[in-house]
């Protein structure tokens, strides 16, 4: 309490919600690597831990390659667990992708629980004759408590990842021009 208290009042309810954030995420990531185990336990290497944190590709897989249109699935995890439906394409320059799938089924069925989420990449012209890559990612969810979760947790895990994908991307476009 006595750091708020040198806080300006117009913003201590942000101090207190980024920290009540902070502790959240803590915790959660606390229960994800802990929650049923021992100590004993967590440090063991367990079958397909080898399959855990891969690296993201360094080049293009032909194979893998295939034009997107409209109306496409791309999954975003085990096979009907979740998927985006490519809503527009405008090759190289846009890429909007949409899911309502990325919940659990019984979330949906049992508590009426809901996501609207989309991505968007852009390719434009930068000042500098370069080019930026953006990339907006917008959610909608139902009930509150998801709602809440979405916040505490997923935006700043997407936040995290969507950032590791970009730095990816970067390093792999200025790696192609060199």
């Amino acid at each position: 309490m006595e750091q708020l208290a040198r806080v300006p009042t117009r913003h201590r309810g942000k101090v207190a919600a980024a920290a009540a954030l902070a502790g959240t995420v803590a915790v959660a990531q606390w229960l994800d690597r802990t929650s049923g185990s021992t100590r004993a336990e967590r440090p063991r290497r367990l079958p397909g831990d080898e399959l855990d944190n891969r690296p993201s590709a360094t080049r293009l897989v032909p194979e893998l390659q295939r034009p997107l249109r409209a109306g496409d699935h791309i999954p975003d995890g085990p096979p009907g667990t979740a998927w985006f439906v490519v809503e527009r394409v405008d090759p190289p320059r846009l890429l909007v992708l949409h899911s309502t799938t990325h919940l659990p089924h019984a979330w949906r069925e049992r508590l009426g629980a809901a996501i609207d989420w989309t991505w968007t990449f852009t390719l434009a012209g930068a000042s500098d004759g370069g080019t930026r890559l953006q990339l907006r990612v917008r959610g909608r969810t139902r009930p509150w408590w998801l709602t809440a979760a979405y916040v505490a947790a997923l935006v700043p895990a997407d936040h995290l990842m969507a950032g590791s994908m970009l730095t990816g991307i970067r390093r792999r476009a200025a790696a192609a021009v060199t």
